[in-house]
């Protein structure tokens, strides 16, 4: 195992991406049909091989301009999936928020998500 630092750009730019991965979990869920663990794998396995993770800052700026959100909505997206993440499994009464991060975060860009569904 390597000791991994990101830059705080490079820290940012992976909690925006997970902002759009849950946003695309939630729909995917909707349009196929699909939930839990199984219905994650499926997602994940899509999601992994999505043009997202070859873009660099500038990239995803306009790539989310494309579809209408801003910084400030995936963070906000984000936080309120950590927050109901949490209160589903029971970990802290409401997590503590500073500029707008959940408390736990437990999704990096190139690492294994969490225990999803939700």
């Amino acid at each position: 195992m390597a000791i991994n630092i990101l830059s705080k750009a490079d820290k940012k730019l992976s909690q925006l991406k997970d902002g759009i991965r849950v946003l695309a979990w939630e729909q995917y869920k909707i349009d196929n049909r699909i939930k839990g663990q199984e219905g994650y794998k499926i997602f994940e396995a899509e999601w992994l091989t999505h043009d997202i993770h070859k873009m660099d800052q500038a990239k995803f700026d306009k790539f989310i301009a494309g579809l209408g959100y801003t910084v400030d909505d995936l963070l906000a997206e984000r936080n309120r999936y950590y927050q109901k993440r949490n209160r589903a499994t029971g970990i802290g009464n409401e997590p503590a928020s500073f500029n707008n991060e959940p408390a736990s975060v437990d999704y990096v860009e190139g690492n294994q998500p969490d225990n999803i569904p939700y």
